[in-house]
């Protein structure tokens, strides 16, 4: 049985939108040559977190992948985050911090991510933040019973999720350019978004060998 940290609600209500962004620079790596990208904008009004995100969405990527990206790039932002960043490794995250002799400090992978994958990437960064981010809690129980017999050093991986509502909702009110502001954010409890004028909330479920765990 999944344990959640709190009761799940998304609801939406009216509100004005943020006003004063200035853009940032470096914080994306734009697929080039990929047929028919289409960007996206957030503008974010949030403590410690650079005001404007551009993000590059590829004709085979979903938009709810590109909205759990956004999501995590919010929960896991420190300096230094990329997304869709190329590494010298075999493998590509999804958002990445390097440290010295760039190796990776920070790894995301978002949606879906093969076991292979997530195998050798826990086993190969021993020194990493490793993280697997599902859209709801059927996805990465699914998942992570899989990653218990398959990955070597599971251990070494965080595995989270959201409401079961909160990211489809979020990708309904999805714009080429998209008004944030973040309201409470707590990586291993709680977001609450504005976005475009419409309230969000979601607890953060979690599971891991430090945390929550399927029975």
């Amino acid at each position: 049985r999944f344990h959640s940290l709190l009761s799940a609600s998304v609801r939406g209500w009216h509100n004005q939108p943020s006003e004063g962004f200035k853009p940032s620079e470096g914080l994306n790596r734009t697929k080039m040559g990929v047929k028919d990208a289409m960007k996206y904008t957030f503008n974010i009004a949030a403590e410690h977190i650079p005001p404007k995100l551009v993000l590059t969405k590829a004709e085979s990527e979903s938009e709810g992948h590109l909205m759990l990206k956004f999501l995590s790039y919010l929960l896991y932002y420190r300096p230094g985050i990329k997304v869709e960043y190329r590494i010298e490794q075999h493998f590509q995250p999804d958002l990445i911090v390097e440290g010295d002799n760039f190796q990776p400090l920070l790894w995301v992978d978002c949606g879906n991510t093969t076991l292979k994958k997530l195998d050798k990437v826990a086993t190969k960064n021993h020194h990493c933040d490793i993280y697997i981010v599902k859209e709801n809690e059927y996805q990465l129980r699914v998942y992570y019973q899989k990653a218990q017999k398959r990955v070597k050093h599971v251990e070494r991986v965080e595995f989270i999720c959201f409401d079961d509502t909160f990211v489809s909702a979020l990708v309904d009110s999805l714009r080429r350019t998209n008004e944030v502001r973040v309201n409470t954010l707590e990586p291993s409890k709680y977001v609450s978004l504005t976005f475009n004028d419409q309230n969000y909330e979601s607890t953060i479920q979690i599971c891991g060998t430090s945390q929550l765990k399927f029975s």
